[in-house]
C-alpha cells in the first residue's frame, strides 16, 4: 500500500473507534432527547430501545473526513449532503416527520450536489457511449438518489439488516474505487465501513440500539453518492 491508500485506510478504523464511542453516550441521553423508540403492535421489542446509532455513524464518518482528507468538490457535496440528512433525520427521530417534510430534507440534500457540484448520471455503462443531456440527466440522478435513500430507509426492520445490507455494498464499492484509483471515493466508502461496523457492535440480534432515520437515511444517501460517484468519475 502507498502512503494514500493507508491514510486512506486510517479513516476507517477512526470512524471505527469514534462511533464505538458515541453510540453509548448517546444512548444514555436518548431519554432527555426523545430518541426512544417504544414498543407497539408492529414492534417486536417489548423493552424501549434509543435510535440514537445515526447520529455515531455520521459522526464517526464525518470526522475523519473533514479533519484529514484534502479539500476537494466532492467531498464537500457529500459532507453538506450528510448534514442535512443529520439535521432532517434527528428531526425525525426526536419528533416525528410527515412524510412530505421527509422527502424535502431528501431533495435538499441531494439536489445542490447534482445541480451545483455536478454530480449526475451522464451515461449508462452498460448501453456503449450513448451520453444523456443533462436537462434528463439530472433530474433523473435525483430521482435514483432520492430512491436509494429511502431504499435503505424501509429496509431497517431487522436487527442488522440495514447496516449489513450497507457493509456488503460500501465493502465493495470501496474495492472498486480503489481498483480504478478513486481515493476520494475510496475514503469515503472506508470511513462509512467503519461507522458501520461500530454501529453493528449495537444492532446485532437482540439490538441495543436502533440506527433511526438519522442512519437509514444517511447510509441510503451515501450509497447513491458513492454509486454515481464510482459509474461516473
Amino acid at each position: 500500500f502507498d502512503r494514500q491508500t493507508m491514510e486512506n485506510l486510517l479513516t476507517f478504523f477512526t470512524a471505527l473507534v469514534i462511533t464505538i464511542t458515541i453510540i453509548p453516550a448517546m444512548a444514555r441521553l436518548a431519554p432527555r432527547l426523545g430518541m426512544l423508540d417504544t414498543p407497539d403492535a408492529r414492534k417486536v421489542h417489548r423493552d424501549p430501545i434509543p435510535r440514537t446509532g445515526g447520529v455515531g455513524i455520521v459522526i464517526g464518518v464525518l470526522t475523519p473526513l473533514i479533519l484529514w482528507m484534502p479539500t476537494d468538490p466532492l467531498l464537500a457535496a457529500f459532507v453538506f449532503g450528510a448534514v442535512v440528512v443529520l439535521a432532517f433525520g434527528l428531526w425525525d427521530d426526536t419528533r416525528g416527520l410527515p412524510p412530505g417534510l421527509k422527502f424535502v430534507g431528501q431533495f435538499l440534500a441531494v439536489i445542490p450536489a447534482v445541480y451545483y457540484w455536478d454530480l449526475s448520471i451522464a451515461h449508462f455503462p452498460l448501453f456503449g457511449d450513448v451520453a444523456l443531456p443533462a436537462w434528463l440527466a439530472q433530474p433523473l440522478t435525483v430521482f435514483l438518489m432520492v430512491g436509494m435513500i429511502n431504499a435503505i430507509n424501509t429496509s431497517d426492520g431487522l436487527d442488522g439488516l440495514a447496516g449489513g445490507l450497507s457493509m456488503l455494498s460500501l465493502a465493495t464499492i470501496g474495492y472498486l474505487a480503489y481498483d480504478a484509483n478513486g481515493y476520494v471515493a475510496f475514503a469515503m466508502a472506508a470511513a462509512t465501513c467503519g461507522g458501520v461496523l461500530g454501529f453493528l457492535r449495537y444492532n446485532t440480534h437482540p439490538a441495543r440500539v436502533f440506527m433511526g432515520d438519522t442512519g437509514s437515511q444517511f447510509l441510503g444517501f451515501t450509497l447513491g453518492f458513492l454509486a454515481i460517484v464510482l459509474t461516473q468519475r
